[in-house]
């Protein structure tokens, strides 16, 4: 199985699914020119879910934040979702918020964090937080 049949992609859950859910883990990602926090649940083995997600753009710089998350896999990999959730509000803005996205991998997870990105020319930039236990 290749790296990509191993990244997390997301959905929407009906209201109804999310109800459903009893948080676990809150995780954080800040830096500079942008922080996103997240409350989220193991749904699985291999997948959790997003109970909300919350983006936000930091800096007056014209450059827009988002976030990702990253697993860690029982074996020791590191996976990374390919889904980016954008704060396109600028540092003036409120803020971005999602809700209720779930999604799996390919393998056992252990624990998880969350990633800000800074979108620009070149490679973006990212501050990941710390791993959280699922």
């Amino acid at each position: 199985m290749n790296n990509t049949q191993h990244e997390q992609l997301f959905t929407d859950l009906t209201p109804e699914q999310a109800e459903n859910i009893s948080a676990a883990a809150v995780t954080i990602a800040s830096a500079s020119y942008g922080t996103a926090s997240a409350t989220l649940d193991r749904s699985g083995p291999g997948s959790f879910k997003v109970r909300s997600l919350f983006v936000k753009d930091t800096a007056a710089d014209g450059f827009p934040v988002y976030a990702k998350f990253q697993a860690l896999a029982t074996d020791g990999t590191i996976l990374t979702t390919p889904s980016e959730r954008f704060d396109r509000k600028g540092a003036n803005g409120s803020g971005t918020t999602y809700r209720n996205l779930t999604g799996s991998f390919g393998k056992n997870i252990s624990q998880v964090r969350l990633g800000i990105y800074l979108s620009k020319p070149g490679p973006d930039t990212v501050i990941r937080g710390n791993w959280k236990n699922l």
